[in-house]
């Protein structure tokens, strides 16, 4: 499967589903269409370029990418209703192909595991891949794992909790704890050491990446320094610059 439109119709799609609707001066789309245009554009985004602003992407990108979900025959049919139809017939087409190919990932989903994208194995071993089963997202190792295999992420959280210990990962990396009150950068997690807070930035970290949290905060002064010091040095630049063409006139 790999088929590629002709670049007529990328661009008459990419003018039919860029948004928002009637932005711009000469947008002839009917606006009772920007709800059904806005849901098939980030259906299509979603589904084809992980992407809600693909249709900022230069045509032939666009086309490169609608290749590798075409076929000669859906390629044919594509160019037929960009060529015949009005954008409400062509929104109608383009909207049917989308479901059925959302239709068809999910079968594919519940069948056979797919990457999973967020999997980070030293955090959760055992979320390689996924696949939607009874309503619900499984996780396995592989993505032809016997059905027995597949669990929730929450249940795999679980046996590598059990496994490793609550506090230690994989790889010697300690785990911490949200800190829904965290207002610093890097203190989004914390752990206890004896009487003492460390932060870190990640949910596991090694044992110098945990820090105490007046470490943090004087990265943050430092920050906000630096940043105080940039813009004086852009005002006095500016107000040099200004006087220079002062004495130009």
């Amino acid at each position: 499967m790999m088929a590629r439109l002709q670049p007529d119709t990328v661009d008459k799609l990419i003018d039919l589903l860029s948004l928002p609707v009637g932005e711009n001066q000469g947008d002839e789309r009917p606006e009772y269409l920007e709800p059904d245009i806005r849901r098939v554009s980030q259906g299509l985004g979603r589904l084809v370029f992980e992407d809600d602003r693909w249709f900022d992407y230069d045509a032939t990108r666009v086309e490169d990418i609608l290749a590798n979900w075409l076929d000669d025959e859906t390629a044919e049919q594509f160019d037929a209703a960009a060529e015949s139809s009005q954008p409400p017939e062509f929104l109608g087409w383009v909207d049917g192909l989308v479901t059925a190919w959302t239709s068809s990932v999910a079968e594919t989903a519940q069948a056979l595991g797919l990457p999973n994208p967020d999997h980070e194995p030293y955090l959760v071993p055992g979320t390689e891949f996924y696949r939607y089963r009874n309503d619900e997202y499984v996780y396995a190792a592989t993505a032809d794992a016997a059905d027995d295999q597949w669990a929730t992420l929450e249940a795999r959280y679980d046996e590598h909790r059990a496994a490793v210990g609550p506090d230690e990962a994989a790889d010697g990396l300690l785990r911490g704890y949200p800190d829904t009150n965290s207002v610093i950068a890097g203190t989004a997690f914390y752990r206890e050491e004896g009487e003492t807070y460390l932060y870190g930035p990640k949910e596991f970290g090694t044992a110098e990446e945990w820090k105490p949290y007046e470490y943090w905060q004087q990265k943050a002064d430092e920050a906000a320094a630096a940043a105080d010091l940039i813009r004086e040095l852009d005002s006095f630049i500016a107000l040099i610059e200004a006087r220079i063409a002062e004495s130009r006139q």
